[in-house]
């Protein structure tokens, strides 16, 4: 199917062109439920997108705020830590913007609320391409969708059509100067229908370093190589823990990277190249 990037960047040829001039710059928005998300998902398009010359924004749905299996760490201190790595590992790419809407982590649920949330984004952002979650139950007969991306996606899909583009819906985002918005195309992660396939090969190496900055994400790698002497210490094992994983947070970053090496032989196909892979639905004007 060819890498992706040139189909995009010469879909409907002179009506891409009209839509520029009268629109501003090629926008996509990315609307994830987790901090991370994206990174697995569509972070090498974005990369070679970004150097095609368009822009990209990420809004993140929960507050990540239940990525871990330890007790002592607290959910507003993990919220923030990977509010900080969803920034960092955007920069990587040179992501225009991240916004936050900060909902509980593993409780997101259809509601009207996080809809006109979706929709605002959508009008202030103006994009012509959305990137989301399929909202399937179960992905290629392999593994069950997490709970919030079904929510999220579901709540994307219908931000995106008919609620973005109708001026009834949501009317008081008008008294913040926002105009209804049509998206011009959808590009779903965990299809169990692709119909795109992105060869990424060239920037797979952005999409590892984008990966390896969720470094809150590799607390078991902190577990196995933590020093003998923070282990069973009754008295001070939360402070012991911490202070290790702060003082080895480089290297914690490394060794994710190292980590990748093992994730490069999985995620290659057989002639060795990387592919993300999209519904991809063209809507109608």
């Amino acid at each position: 199917m060819g890498n992706g990037l040139e189909h995009f960047l010469s879909w409907k040829g002179e009506k891409l062109a009209e839509q520029e001039s009268a629109e501003g710059a090629r926008r996509a928005l990315v609307i994830a439920a987790h901090p991370d998300d994206a990174e697995f998902c569509c972070a090498g398009t974005a990369a070679l997108w970004i150097r095609g010359g368009w822009e990209f924004f990420y809004l993140v749905c929960s507050d990540g705020s239940k990525g871990t299996d330890d007790l002592h760490l607290r959910r507003e201190r993990l919220a923030a830590i990977r509010q900080h790595e969803q920034r960092a590992a955007a920069a990587v790419l040179g992501v225009k913007e991240v916004s936050f809407l900060n909902y509980q982590d593993g409780e997101i649920i259809y509601q009207r609320e996080l809809l006109g949330e979706i929709v605002r984004h959508i009008r202030r952002v103006r994009p012509q391409a959305v990137f989301t979650h399929e909202p399937v139950h179960i992905v290629r007969n392999m593994y069950l969708n997490h709970p919030d991306h079904r929510a999220v996606g579901t709540l994307t899909l219908d931000a995106v059509y008919p609620i973005a583009g109708n001026r009834a819906s949501f009317p008081e985002h008008a008294e913040e100067g926002l105009e209804p918005h049509r998206v011009k195309e959808l590009y779903l992660w965990t299809s169990n229908e692709p119909n795109l396939s992105v060869d990424i090969t060239d920037v797979v190496d952005l999409k590892f370093k984008t990966l390896a900055n969720h470094r809150s994400q590799f607390a078991h790698i902190e577990e196995g190589i933590m020093p003998r002497f923070c282990r069973g210490v009754p008295v001070l094992p939360w402070v012991a823990s911490r202070l290790f994983w702060f003082a080895s947070s480089r290297s914690l970053f490394w060794f994710a990277l190292s980590r990748m090496k093992v994730w490069r032989r999985r995620w290659a196909d057989e002639d060795g190249r990387f592919k993300e892979n999209f519904r991809h639905i063209e809507l109608p004007s």
